[in-house]
């Protein structure tokens, strides 16, 4: 349904690397990369996240909740949209 008006499925995997600095701000080293595979979000449109979970368990909101961090903290969306049926009305983040 959703595919039909342009949304898509997509991850967000983050590529990270630390750099440890002196107390004079010069590098001292860099470390190595660390590469985090995300989870699959139902619907994304340019910068809104949607989700529709007919059952969900804790443990798939707590994934859910977590990738949709990740996304926020990467600028990847703005504003996320989670509908639980049957578990109250949906939660809005912007």
């Amino acid at each position: 349904m959703f595919h039909a008006r342009d949304w898509r499925e997509l991850r967000l995997d983050l590529v990270t690397y630390g750099l440890l600095r002196d107390k004079n701000d010069r590098l001292y080293r860099r470390l190595r990369r660390v590469v985090q595979e995300g989870y699959l979000i139902d619907n994304v449109k340019g910068s809104v996240a949607l989700d529709v979970e007919w059952n969900a368990k804790d443990g798939n909101l707590d994934r859910d909740f977590g990738a949709y961090r990740a996304w926020h903290a990467a600028r990847g969306a703005h504003g996320r949209c989670a509908d639980h049926p049957g578990q109250g009305f949906p939660e809005v983040f912007g």
